[in-house]
């Protein structure tokens, strides 16, 4: 049996494991994942680089062999293959920051699948309806929402209160700034 067949067979029985508990262990979750990055490592795209997004045809043959050994129905499979993409972008992620690629080289979200719902989360908390239907309404969304929180800190009582901050709070101020700045300097980049 050739080492690919070995670990094509050893992520099946990952995949078996993982359904047989409802896909509802994270812990296995993860370690699927992990073996489906490392498949994604081994297949390359036609310019001889991995194949991180999964995109290439022997890969999806291959992801698609180990679901289809699991003998889930269409429901639980689709739940374990959410689940296990989930834990899957955030390894590419990883990989691809220590390494320094540009998700947008492989038509990536720049951000991990939970990065953006940390985001999402962070957003709904904010008061900002997030969209995936319209991504330039959740722009403005966030801009306007963002806009009126910083004219409120403007406020001259709010001014007043900066006075008697505690270092540490001054200290998380300023790190707030400096995102704020970040962050404008990159949207004001494409505008």
């Amino acid at each position: 049996m050739t080492s690919d067949a070995v670990r094509l067979r050893d992520v099946t029985r990952l995949a078996r494991s993982a359904a047989h508990l409802g896909g509802r262990d994270t812990a296995l979750a993860k370690q699927l994942a992990r073996e489906l990055f490392r498949l994604r490592l081994e297949h390359t795209r036609p310019d001889g680089t991995p194949d991180l997004a999964g995109r290439s045809r022997a890969y999806k043959d291959a992801v698609s062999q180990v679901y289809d050994a699991t003998g889930l129905d269409q429901a639980d499979r689709k739940s374990l293959q959410q689940r296990v993409q989930y834990h899957l972008s955030t390894c590419v992620h990883e990989y691809m920051a220590e390494h320094g690629i540009d998700p947008a080289d492989y038509g990536l979200n720049p951000r991990s699948r939970k990065e953006s719902l940390a985001a999402s989360v962070r957003a709904r908390r904010a008061g900002v309806e997030v969209s995936a239907d319209d991504p330039t309404e959740t722009l403005i969304a966030c801009l306007t929402t963002a806009g009126s929180a910083l004219a409120s800190a403007m406020e001259p009582a709010h001014l007043a209160a900066i006075e008697g901050l505690s270092e540490r709070d001054r200290a998380r101020a300023r790190e707030v700034l400096d995102v704020i700045a970040d962050a404008e300097a990159v949207l004001r980049s494409y505008l």
